[in-house]
């Protein structure tokens, strides 16, 4: 690394001379700069910002204990040493008193010139050290601290995070005392105006969803824990320290931030919220609420906040209902490959038996019928249902506690979904050629992903998950590259109006239609139209 050096000094012989040893005896200075007195000094200081000063004490107008003044208020970092005869030796001792580093007495010898600016170059290169340690430290230390809070609250999701293991994470991030209130966030990346086709543009997308939300709470003083997966994003919402309490609530700012992804990065987002603050140490159930109100957001209600469940007695019958709601949204989402959502709802279920007073024994049975139905279902015979070579029975089996069985259940379910997902692309390909020549056939109709579910003959769910694997388009990708086509050719042989064109070919929307348009085109039907014209 080189350096810059200013020398100030009125008299010319004196600067050339100074150069001249510098250039022969200091190969770290590049640039050399000079100034005829204090004036310049401080104007080239702030112009060319050098890390090394010559001042001569005694110049005309500004003098070189004012310039050294001036010069380090606007290069704090600098270097300064001032060039001074023996009856200067009272500046001298002001200009120390100002952060001067060291004086050179005048004449100088080639040798105490080239001493000082080595010395000063190698105070440099030492800071410059100290400083690029200083930022991979605070750089380690923030990755430390992401991890951690990743850690976290990935196992408040879970479920599974024993006693000293929590106390361990809350103590090493400094949150005894706080209290949150848990969020669920699922991203639908299909709803971004271009493919996302890897999880390198996933992650940055996540990233920009993430600051978009963080941004809004850090506005109002709440700091935010954040984990994610996949197309999920959870957060943890930590109340301010500070009093009063905000004037907006965690599901407004929710809301705002729902919105401005919607607005800024034309993604749809829908997300549930816990109804309360929770102790960090008992924010797992914060989360399996939110995830619970995630599961009943849609277009309509984009957010929605957890009603506190009221535990159910000690026999369960009353949350029957809702257990098996679960079960069966699972073995859908098992049987579409959606390894995530199987995940989550493992997990809920999990927790609503425990909540609902029921023995774990009987809690440990009901799981393992679960995943021998859910593996018959898929052809499978339990025996075949491997996890990392471990009979993934075996260890439903062997479990001891709800957080045992919870990570059994899970390895379960991520072998289960692995299965589903090949039986996809396996078993479904007439069904989604059927239902993509219906969607061909229909396009100007107001088709819906139900419609042509229902064509196919599968679940919506299943159907939609499937159709993504074996075409690369999510259904409304689809159906609108479909319409589009379509579009292009009217506005090219046809006199119709725009406004026609779009409700001949399915949409209601106008705008919506030149909005569409534009994404696949990168033109607006106008603009194609009058560029097809003159071609």
């Amino acid at each position: 690394m080189t350096y810059k050096l200013l020398i100030a000094d009125d008299e010319q012989m004196e600067r050339d001379a100074l150069r001249y040893i510098v250039a022969r005896g200091c190969s770290r200075i590049a640039t050399v700069l000079d100034a005829a007195n204090g004036r310049e000094a401080v104007e080239l200081a702030e112009q060319e910002r050098p890390e090394i000063v010559l001042l001569d004490i005694k110049m005309p107008g500004i003098n070189g204990v004012e310039a050294a003044g001036r010069i380090l208020e606007l290069v704090p970092h600098a270097k300064l040493v001032f060039l001074t005869a023996y009856d200067y030796f009272d500046y001298a001792q002001q200009a120390i008193r100002l952060g001067v580093v060291d004086f050179i007495v005048k004449p100088a010898t080639n040798e105490r010139v080239i001493e000082v600016i080595n010395s000063l170059v190698a105070q440099l290169d030492d800071q410059h050290r100290s400083d690029r340690e200083q930022v991979e430290r605070e750089r380690r230390l923030k990755q430390s601290y992401h991890a951690l809070e990743e850690a976290l609250v990935l196992g408040l999701v879970r479920g599974d995070l024993g006693p000293e293991q929590m106390r361990s994470q809350v103590e090493a991030l400094e949150l005894e005392g706080r209290e949150g209130i848990a969020a669920s966030i699922y991203v639908d990346f299909a709803s971004y105006p271009m493919q996302v086709e890897d999880e390198a543009q996933r992650s940055v997308l996540r990233r920009r969803c993430v600051r978009e939300l963080k941004a809004g709470f850090a506005q109002h003083g709440y700091d935010v824990l954040v984990a994610h997966c996949e197309s999920i994003i959870h957060m943890l919402i930590l109340r301010p320290l500070a009093e009063p309490s905000p004037s907006a609530s965690v599901d407004a700012l929710i809301d705002e931030g729902v919105q401005a992804i919607g607005r800024k990065l034309s993604i749809t987002c829908m997300a549930g919220a816990d109804c309360v603050a929770r102790p960090v140490s008992e924010a797992s159930r914060g989360f399996r609420n939110a995830l619970l109100a995630r599961a009943a957001s849609d277009a309509d209600r984009p957010v929605v906040v957890a009603a506190e469940p009221a535990r159910a007695p000690a026999s369960g019958a009353p949350g029957d209902e809702e257990i098996h709601r679960l079960e069966e949204e699972l073995w859908e989402t098992v049987q579409a490959g959606n390894q995530e959502r199987g995940v989550e709802l493992s997990q809920i279920l999990v927790h609503q038996l425990v909540d609902g007073g029921v023995d774990f024994r009987t809690i440990r049975r009901r799981v393992m019928e679960l995943v021998i139905v859910l593996a018959r279902e898929l052809d499978l015979e339990p025996s075949e249902l491997r996890r990392d070579g471990c009979l993934v029975l075996e260890e439903v089996e062997a479990s001891g506690e709800p957080g045992e069985l919870q990570h059994a259940l899970r390895e379960a379910i991520v072998a289960l979904s692995g299965t589903g997902e090949r039986r996809i692309r396996e078993h479904s390909h007439r069904q989604i050629e059927k239902a993509r020549q219906f969607i061909d056939a229909r396009f100007a109709q107001g088709l819906s992903l139900e419609d042509a579910a229902r064509e196919a003959r599968l679940s919506p769910y299943y159907f939609s998950r499937a159709f993504k694997l074996h075409t690369g388009y999510s259904f409304v990708d689809y159906l609108n590259s479909v319409r589009v086509a379509h579009a292009k050719r009217l506005l090219r042989g046809s006199s119709m109006s725009v406004k026609e064109i779009a409700a001949a070919v399915g949409f209601s929307d106008p705008n919506y239609f030149s909005r569409v348009f534009k994404q696949h085109v990168h033109f607006t039907p106008t603009q194609f139209r009058s560029k097809t014209l003159l071609h």
